[in-house]
């Protein structure tokens, strides 16, 4: 999900195209960060490289400073506060990540518990013209 600063001329867009966004200075993930590689790959999709407003590691300070003006920032759509739920589109195309777990032993109790938690969670349908991120 897009979160962009207020009063940004593409909030009028049902989705936003990342390729919009080429000029625009982004709230990024620190280097090494997981979802600082997602950003960079989508974004060398859409054909440019994200430059830089502020970077952060911690996934829901995003949304919070793509609300407080600094720059848009992607960002899973189950982060985001209520707050800037009004500040969000879905960026096209829509992105998804598959979460694949495997181990060589038997789960333990917590990983058990963990992996419920991911199967009961109302995680949304991939839409039928998603991305998959691999």
């Amino acid at each position: 999900m897009l979160v962009l600063p207020p009063g940004d001329p593409t909030l009028r867009e049902r989705s936003v195209d990342l390729a919009e966004l080429a000029d625009r200075r982004w709230v990024h993930f620190a280097r090494g960060h997981g979802l600082a590689e997602v950003v960079d790959m989508q974004c060398a999709a859409a054909g440019f490289s994200p430059r830089v407003a502020v970077r952060t590691s911690q996934v829901v300070a995003a949304p919070l400073f793509a609300a407080a003006g600094l720059g848009p920032a992607l960002v899973p759509d189950h982060i985001v506060p209520d707050s800037a739920k009004e500040l969000t589109r879905p960026a096209k195309p829509r992105l998804v990540r598959p979460v694949v777990a495997f181990t060589r032993r038997d789960w333990t109790p917590v990983t058990r518990a963990f992996l419920d938690t991911l199967h009961e969670y109302p995680w949304r349908r991939k839409p039928p013209r998603a991305t998959n991120l691999g």
